[in-house]
């Protein structure tokens, strides 16, 4: 049996009052004079007999009633683990990049990974879950080895996905109990979470020091031209008003622009960054401010480049391939051999030989040409080809050989049944 407030149980001791008042008979007794009492001697007798009985009855009574009482304010309960059973310590740690922020003690993670080290049993077996690595049944030493090598991790998991982690990495071992240890800032977590389990769970939130937080809300293209490119994002403040924010906007880590803001309590502001529109566009913008969060002063985009990439197919028209090179991505043109303008040819980015039966020399001159300044050519041969053109094109472009089709039958002999 085991008791949820055992420190009650001391009040077991004022039971020693009703055994005090019993062995004292504080009660006081009257004398009364009598001319002859000799007759009444036996009942006088049986009367304190029955008197004292009574007594002690009553004595037991109230120490039972008391001590029921007592008791029951004690919360006895039958536990279903054994006192000789091991425990084994599920821990989960979140490293995400909401706990690389400041307390009252430091930095979150580090603090929490620091107090987890100094609290350890070495009688006791331990789990260790993270956003990002897991480590089972280990020891005391194994654990704290663990503890120091872990990192922050951008990944995130949802509590409720831990739980299910932790419930199928559980110990199976008999004669050992287990424990839940959640160690999280546990944003976005409901309590709905925490119905449907069994074990014992105990929940350690880290408090920052300070709520103020900027960070980069939204971010989206306003208009876009040949020649130039307005970007607005928004910026939420979380907190008390800041004044004279740097704002800088890169390309490839080249600075494009910079600008400060001021921002009120908790608003929320749009600022709006203008640069040229350039084929090539991967940026970022960043907020120089040190705050609770810094991970969300930064934003990275990209900017898909208006192009097309021009295709040319020369030969037979064909469906399919005006299917496969949409107007929305491509400039293609089919065109036959007799109407090809060879001064187009340098301007394509990928040229199709479509069913040819036999390949010019002039064109042959070209294609070899636009192969050495980078180009890509797709041949795609006629039933019926000139074998001579067709090999001097693939001699000339390095693409080994083309040999004539064969029409022929065979006779199969035996059978290779491992094969």
């Amino acid at each position: 049996m085991q008791f949820k407030h055992p420190e009650i149980l001391y009040f077991l001791a004022l039971l020693i009052i009703p055994i005090i008042v019993h062995l004292f008979q504080l009660q006081k007794f009257v004398k009364t004079p009598f001319t002859n009492v000799a007759f009444l001697k036996k009942i006088s007798l049986e009367t304190r007999k029955s008197s004292r009985l009574k007594k002690w009855l009553i004595l037991a009574t109230r120490i039972l009633l008391f001590s029921a009482i007592i008791f029951a304010f004690s919360q006895p309960f039958f536990s279903k683990n054994s006192l000789q059973k091991k425990q084994h310590i599920s821990i989960y740690l979140d490293n995400s990049l909401s706990m690389n922020s400041k307390g009252i003690k430091g930095n979150l993670f580090e603090v929490a990974k620091q107090e987890v080290i100094e609290n350890i049993s070495n009688n006791q077996q331990y789990s260790l879950l993270t956003n990002d690595a897991i480590f089972k049944n280990i020891s005391a030493n194994e654990l704290k080895k663990a503890l120091l090598k872990l990192t922050i991790s951008s990944k995130k998991k949802s509590i409720k996905d831990i739980l299910l982690k932790l419930k199928t990495k559980k110990n199976t071992k008999r004669n050992t109990s287990s424990k839940i240890i959640l160690i999280s800032d546990f944003q976005n977590t409901e309590i709905s979470n925490f119905t449907d389990v069994n074990d014992l769970i105990l929940l350690i939130n880290p408090k920052i020091s300070h709520k103020n937080n900027i960070f980069i809300d939204t971010l989206f293209v306003s208009n876009k031209n040949e020649d130039k490119v307005t970007l607005k994002l928004k910026i939420k403040n979380n907190g008390d008003k800041k004044e004279r924010i740097p704002i800088a906007i890169f390309n490839n880590e080249k600075l494009l622009s910079k600008q400060t803001i001021s921002l009120e309590e908790n608003e929320l502001k749009t600022v709006s960054f203008s640069f040229q529109n350039k084929a090539e566009f991967v940026g970022k913008i960043q907020l120089n401010f040190q705050d609770i969060f810094p991970f969300d002063n930064a934003c990275y985009f990209t900017i898909k480049s208006n192009t097309k990439n021009p295709i040319l197919s020369i030969g037979k028209p064909s469906e399919y391939l005006s299917k496969i090179f949409t107007k929305k991505d491509f400039f293609y043109t089919a065109i036959s051999l007799k109407k090809l303008n060879y001064n187009a040819i340098e301007k394509q980015q990928l040229i199709i030989l479509n069913e040819l039966e036999k390949i010019p020399n002039s064109l042959q001159k070209s294609l070899q040409s636009f192969s050495k300044k980078g180009g890509h050519l797709i041949i795609i041969p006629h039933q019926k080809i000139d074998i001579s053109s067709y090999q001097l094109l693939f001699n000339n472009l390095q693409l080994g050989k083309i040999h004539p089709k064969v029409n022929d039958s065979l006779k199969i002999t035996n059978i290779h049944y491992n094969h």
